[in-house]
């Protein structure tokens, strides 16, 4: 049976995925200590849940791969 190219790709795409979501916790962590309150209002607030989102996209995609 042939995997399919995603499904060959399925170990990349977890541990993109876990690099990326443990990234983007300790920035949240980092930033928030580091600005206080008022760091919602901030460029780096987007930046720290655009890395999650891209994390949680990666997640989505290895579990697809993994269950194709």
């Amino acid at each position: 049976m042939a995997l399919s190219p995603l499904s060959r790709r399925a170990g990349v795409l977890s541990l993109t995925a876990a690099v990326l979501i443990v990234l983007s916790q300790v920035m949240r962590l980092t930033l928030s200590r580091l600005l206080g309150p008022d760091w919602a209002t901030t460029p780096a607030y987007t930046v720290t849940f655009s890395v999650a989102l891209l994390g949680m996209g990666s997640l989505l995609l290895a579990v697809t791969a993994i269950y194709t």
